[in-house]
């Protein structure tokens, strides 16, 4: 029984060595501040924005809630996250926690981890600036819709106004030859008077002395 026990931990023993030697090989405050630069150095935009929606404040607000909340989980790990679990391992647990990887293999594998972490934990955000990029485009559509069919009405007025011109040009002109036309008219019809709205001239009397008239003859009665 206790050769069994001395076994056992013989063997646990020659398991740890690998650890102890990986955590002796890890300095702690090196691999943190290697992980830090390694955070620092991606990209901190995680939604890139709609420039021709750029002036739609909601949209724009959201956008940039999701990239300061993103850039920030990078930066200033929130508690639970993977580097601020990693920062606070001693260095028996980093030895533990990056068995046989090298320092870099290791930042790398916590600074993917905390990279995964910040987009999850900033989807929400995201899905959201979506939809205001959704409504802001909708309403930008119907604004440049109005703004088309305002533009349409106004060029058919000027087309209407101009059209209303050549009429108005078109009856003055009228106007006027009608009055010249009710002037020759009214003289026509004074010359109708005058021509034939007169009595009819009396013939001339005989002069001197006028044969006689024969009598007339009466029906004899019998």
């Amino acid at each position: 029984m206790k050769r069994t026990t001395f076994a056992s931990i013989a063997a646990a023993a020659l398991i740890s060595l690998p650890l102890l030697a990986s955590a002796a090989q890890l300095d702690p405050s090196a691999a943190k501040n290697l992980l830090r630069q390694k955070v620092m150095a991606k990209p901190m935009l995680i939604h890139p924005m709609d420039a021709s929606l750029a002036s739609c404040a909601a949209y724009k607000s959201s956008v940039d809630n999701a990239n300061r909340t993103y850039a920030s989980c990078l930066a200033n790990p929130p508690a639970g996250s993977p580097i601020d679990n990693f920062n606070k391992m001693t260095n028996m647990q980093l030895g533990q926690y990056c068995g046989s990887k090298t320092m870099h293999e290791c930042t790398d594998m916590v600074s993917a981890q905390q990279t995964a972490y910040c987009e999850k934990m900033v989807l929400p955000l995201r899905q959201r600036a979506e939809q205001e990029k959704q409504m802001c485009g909708q309403a930008r559509k119907e604004c440049t819709d109005a703004r088309a069919q305002l533009q349409h009405l106004e060029k058919t007025r000027v087309g209407q106004m101009e059209k209303k011109k050549q009429l108005e040009a078109e009856l003055a002109k009228l106007n006027q030859e009608l009055n010249t036309l009710n002037g020759s008219i009214a003289r026509a019809s004074q010359n109708v008077q005058h021509q034939c709205g007169g009595a009819a001239p009396k013939p001339a009397q005989p002069t001197g002395p006028q044969p006689s008239q024969p009598p007339t003859s009466q029906p004899i009665l019998r």
